[in-house]
Formats: C-alpha cells, sequence, structure tokens
C-alpha cells in the first residue's frame, strides 16, 4: 500500500510557488520536511508550498533482498552500471501527476521546482531530461554518477531551467567524481545553460548547512528565471 505525500501549505498565502522533494532509498517523505521548514524561513520563499512523496516498499538486490522504501532496486554497490530502469521509469510515473496536481491549483510550470536526495536525485535529473514543460528549477543532492541510460527520454524544454547539483568529497556511495560527469554530460553533452555544481570538502553521502544555504542563494537568484526566459517560437 503507497503512502500518501506529506503536503505543506505556504506560510504566505496564496501559494506562489511549489516545492516536490523525492528522498533517498530506505527513508520517507517525513524525513525531508525539514526543508521546507528551512526554506520558508526566508521571506522570498513564504510563499512556498511544499510535496514530500514516499517511494514504496521494495526488496532490495544489494541488501540481500531486504525490503526498504525505493525508487528504484540497488543492484549493486560496487557497480552502478546496472540500474533498475523499469523500477526508476515505473517510479518516474509519478513526477507528472504530483507536478500537474500544483498546476491545478494555480502554481504555473515555470514556478514548480523538483528536488531530490540519492535516488530522489535521480529523479530529479530525470525530469530535467525529460519533462516536456519547462520548469522553475532542479535540486540534486548527492546523485548517481550517470545518467547515460536516460538519454532516449531527452528534450529541450528545461535546457535554460536553473540547476544546482551538490556532493560531497568524502561521498562513500556514489563518488564526487560521478557528480563531476554528471556536469560535464548536463552542460556539454546534453546542453543546459544554468547547471551549478558544488562539492562539499569532507562531506559524506548527506547535506550540510552550508549547502542548504547554497541551495537556498541558489534558488533565490533563480526564482522567476523561467517567466524572464524568452518563449520560443511556435
Amino acid at each position: 500500500m503507497s503512502t500518501a505525500p506529506i503536503r505543506i501549505a505556504a506560510k504566505a498565502q496564496p501559494a506562489k510557488y511549489a516545492f516536490i522533494i523525492f528522498h533517498g532509498l530506505g527513508d520517507s517523505g517525513a524525513g525531508w520536511t525539514f526543508l521546507a521548514e528551512y526554506l520558508q524561513r526566508d521571506p522570498a520563499l513564504a510563499s512556498a508550498q511544499f510535496v514530500f512523496p514516499t517511494a514504496p516498499v521494495r526488496r532490495i538486490t544489494a541488501n540481500s533482498f531486504a525490503p526498504a522504501n525505493a525508487w528504484l532496486d540497488v543492484r549493486s554497490w560496487v557497480s552502478h552500471e546496472s540500474v533498475d530502469l523499469e523500477g526508476f521509469m515505473d517510479s518516474m510515473k509519478l513526477v507528472p501527476k504530483l507536478i500537474e496536481e500544483q498546476v491545478a491549483q494555480g502554481i504555473p510550470y515555470e514556478r514548480i521546482w523538483i528536488g531530490g536526495f540519492s535516488q530522489g536525485a535521480a529523479l530529479t535529473m530525470g525530469t530535467a531530461l525529460g519533462f516536456p514543460q519547462r520548469l522553475g528549477g532542479f535540486l540534486a543532492f548527492s546523485g548517481p554518477p550517470s545518467y547515460h541510460w536516460l538519454e532516449h527520454t531527452l528534450c529541450d524544454a528545461n535546457k535554460e531551467s536553473p540547476i544546482f547539483q551538490s556532493h560531497g568529497s568524502a561521498d562513500e556511495i556514489f563518488p564526487a567524481s560521478g557528480a563531476e560527469a554528471v556536469h560535464r554530460s548536463f552542460t556539454s553533452k546534453y546542453g543546459f545553460k544554468n547547471h551549478q555544481l558544488k562539492i562539499y570538502d569532507g562531506l559524506g553521502h548527506s547535506i550540510s548547512p552550508q549547502l542548504l544555504d547554497d541551495a537556498l542563494a541558489f534558488i533565490k537568484a533563480n526564482l522567476d528565471a523561467g517567466e524572464r526566459a524568452p518563449r520560443p517560437a511556435l
């Protein structure tokens, strides 16, 4: 049975922005509600509402088939080349549903941000690559080292959208070199134009107060970037 997403209303109504945040392996939506509290302290984001979905329970191959909340299976902790694409694409079906829910509430696509940690970062970057409408921006914390397995989904809609990608230099799950490779791919190969990568010295597979401060500054600098951008000719 699936768990309903946690929804946190904007402190200042009506809501003008929405953030949809996906957790990592073994976590839940409840584990990330601190992000709403942190961001809503800033007056610029008092009018932001938040959605924190929880992944279904799966048996994780790399954990001796122990059950855990997960957006996709983990087949190995050593090699990240064998990706559970079927599980990932199944989880990706949730993303447009949550986005359209926000649009139905009056939040424009250009004011909807997608974010996530680890497996949630994979959903975030997958959305940046393939979602057909321009969104407000993307926050990818400690994500996997490659997205070549999603190249078939690539479209141009979000190549101007801001992406904040963070990683710890001491990440024990996904090496920081993989984050650098992802940044190169997105900017040089896929053509994303506003993609910032920050590597945090000594940080593991986690986040930090400095990272949160940097993410907030990035969001504020790019809050209405989609509305300022020229529309493509039809």
